[in-house]
């Protein structure tokens, strides 16, 4: 399924000054990466960003440039915005305690790859073949003609990468490989940013590792 009102989407971004973004609870990977590169991306457009998940990022990923901007929902109360967006965020009830403030804004918008969302906001560009909501940030910022900086690829990186099981899933497209190359040329450092998304793991995560091994047979 496609839900693509990317065109008035862009128009909306384009005039709002203040802008809300929002992920969905628990967040993943493609969770945090989209949501900072596109906050990021925005600001580079001069827009106010406020970028904001239910719960906190996940410590793996807080090494990421922008993790430390990520608000929680109690830091939106009775905040305005011109405009709200969630990102990979399959359903309203998904984005947690941001779901009221995202209902708040006068305009609200998706992106989102999850191929079983119904569209729950006024703009919805739905791909249920993207590999991640990462590569419809990618395509929103081509659109807006914002650069790719190295900050931006970390998390676009972040985003997709985790998304395909760092390019080994079914639902790795040429589209995400097109972008890594053009993340590599926007100056990331590939193995400073895979090894704490793919090999480092906390100790509790590596000690239940090592009793499921013990009862491996």
């Amino acid at each position: 399924m496609a839900l693509n009102d990317a065109e008035n989407m862009l128009s909306a971004l384009q005039n709002a000054n203040s802008i809300l973004l929002c992920t969905h609870a628990s967040p993943d990977g493609d969770a945090i990466g989209s949501l900072i590169a596109m906050g990021l991306a925005l600001e580079g457009l001069g827009k106010r960003v406020v970028m904001a998940c239910a719960d906190p990022v996940p410590h793996m990923f807080r090494f990421l440039p922008g993790a430390d901007r990520v608000v929680n929902a109690e830091a939106l109360t009775d905040r305005r915005f011109d405009m709200g967006m969630a990102l990979d965020a399959a359903s309203l009830e998904r984005l947690g305690q941001c779901e009221e403030s995202f209902l708040r804004c006068p305009v609200t918008a998706q992106l989102d790859h999850h191929g079983d969302n119904p569209g729950y906001a006024r703009m919805n560009w739905v791909d249920g073949e993207a590999s991640a909501a990462g590569c419809l940030v990618h395509r929103m910022m081509k659109k807006m003609g914002l650069p790719v900086t190295r900050e931006i690829a970390m998390n676009l990186y972040c985003a997709i990468s985790t998304d395909t099981g760092n390019f080994r899933f079914l639902n790795t497209t040429a589209e995400a490989f097109a972008i890594m190359a053009e993340l590599m040329e926007a100056g990331l450092d590939l193995p400073a940013v895979a090894r704490p998304v793919h090999q480092v793991r906390e100790i509790p995560a590596a000690r239940l590792l090592g009793k499921a091994l013990d009862s491996l047979r």
